[in-house]
């Protein structure tokens, strides 16, 4: 299947998963359109929210060592968008943003998904600045 799938909307929700990213030591949010999203591709009609928020970021935990690449946000100032890997079916990479305020991080939210094969020009694993 090579089709992108971009989900998140300007203004899209989020809402909490209950668990920690063990890549960043974060809480996991889960944006609504990603959730959305995951309910038409795999048919997860009969769980609650709830749930399918502990899903979707119990996945993504578990890709924690399988980040591909970093690009500055244009929306969000001084924030970098990560893309991980999936093992998933047809998710092939989540795309999360840590979010906070006065310059420290309360968050990292799941805000796309793409089903397609990324190939960007320069691959950039650790964040300008961080070791």
């Amino acid at each position: 299947m090579s089709r992108i799938v971009r989900i998140a909307q300007i203004g899209s929700g989020v809402e909490e998963s209950g668990v920690t990213d063990p890549h960043t030591g974060l809480p996991i949010r889960v944006s609504i359109g990603v959730r959305k999203l995951y309910r038409e591709v795999f048919g997860e009609k009969s769980v609650s929210n709830k749930e399918l928020n502990q899903i979707i970021a119990n996945d993504f935990a578990q890709d924690a060592g399988g980040v591909f690449h970093y690009f500055p946000s244009k929306t969000e100032q001084g924030s970098w968008i990560e893309i991980r890997k999936s093992g998933k079916g047809y998710i092939n990479y989540y795309f999360s943003i840590a979010r906070g305020s006065g310059g420290s991080y309360s968050s990292i939210d799941i805000i796309f998904i793409r089903t397609d094969v990324l190939q960007p020009k320069s691959k950039r694993i650790k964040l300008p600045g961080k070791q």
